[in-house]
């Protein structure tokens, strides 16, 4: 869904430092008073976490601990708030301790409504940019100063973030592997934060399904243009349908093709996708139906648009020639 920053309200926001790296935590007593240009940047990264391919999604446990803290609290109450938070955040320095790996963070828990609806964010802000900007604090409070030379990237995202949607019981969230002590590499803010097991991004999907398509025709022994045709109809059934039908993309490029089928069947079954259905929120995600790169046994690689391949393209392989047609100007990039 496209989300209208102009919607989104930030109603409570509080912030503590966590400091694994030699051992500090500090934790807030109040709530962060928070400026117009912090709250904008905040914002910006909500709607980028809302709106990526690149997120990972899951549904939550609300038996689990981080998410009972935050269905059980009164978040209209400043002082549950503040409490819940600040249990929150010794539970995420207790799991980052576990590795010197992890990065130390200025840990945000705010609330913000969009749309009538509220939900919580969970963000780790970058600590060697946060002590760049204006940044005091005390034994009470942590405030951090937003200014034009602030060393906060407006234009970046968040490595590691949380958005949780209480009414769903679910949560997206950008996170990063890390090894802990034990030498066992996780995602730790799924698996040891969260306590569930989030899905695979869905620019991820895209680009497995592109990959998949492409393997099941060299399989299947298919020429260029039946490589590019097979393409064309996955992204027609996405733009029918409103989404990738895994099952259905399967039965209608394959489907005369048994061995190419059962090739395809095999590597969604591999990632498990077989039955998968999903929608990306950003047309950019889309890069490996709009966009096909054919490569020539000389190393020559060629970035064709798909929407001039039927029109303007020919691949003629029994002859090797390649025709382009309509071309007015070329340029060397």
């Amino acid at each position: 869904m496209g989300i209208n920053k102009e919607e989104l309200f930030i109603r409570k926001m509080i912030l503590h430092l966590l400091n694994n790296q030699n051992g500090d935590m500090k934790l807030s007593k109040d709530l962060f008073d928070i400026s117009a240009d912090m709250e904008d940047y905040l914002k910006g990264q909500i709607v980028k976490l809302l709106s990526s391919d690149d997120a990972k999604e899951t549904k939550l446990n609300q038996e689990s601990r981080v998410p009972n803290l935050l269905f059980s609290m009164d978040e209209s109450k400043e002082v549950e708030f503040i409490e819940t938070s600040r249990l929150i955040a010794e539970g995420l320095f207790d799991i980052m301790c576990d590795s010197f790996l992890i990065p130390a963070a200025c840990f945000v828990m705010l609330s913000f409504s969009y749309q009538e609806e509220v939900y919580y964010g969970l963000l780790k802000l970058p600590l060697e940019e946060v002590l760049k900007a204006d940044f005091r604090g005390s034994g009470d409070c942590i405030d951090v100063g937003m200014s034009k030379s602030t060393a906060l990237n407006r234009r970046g995202k968040l490595q590691e973030a949380i958005i949780i949607h209480p009414v769903k019981g679910s949560a997206r969230l950008y996170e990063k592997r890390f090894e802990m002590q034990n030498g066992e590499k996780i995602f730790y803010l799924s698996e040891r934060f969260l306590e569930s097991i989030a899905q695979m991004p869905i620019k991820r999907k895209i680009s497995i399904l592109a990959k998949s398509i492409n393997e099941a025709c060299v399989h299947h022994e298919m020429n260029v243009q039946d490589q590019i045709q097979c393409k064309k109809i996955t992204l027609e059934l996405m733009e029918n349908d409103g989404f990738f039908d895994i099952p259905k993309i399967s039965q209608e490029l394959f489907g005369n093709t048994p061995q190419a089928k059962e090739y395809f069947d095999k590597q969604m079954e591999r990632y498990d996708l077989s039955y998968d259905k999903f929608m990306p929120k950003d047309e950019t995600s889309l890069k490996p139906f709009l966009f096909y790169t054919v490569t020539t046994d000389l190393g020559v690689e060629i970035k064709v648009p798909s929407n001039l391949v039927s029109e303007y393209i020919e691949f003629r392989e029994y002859d090797g020639s390649i025709t382009l047609r309509g071309i007015d100007r070329i340029n060397l990039k």
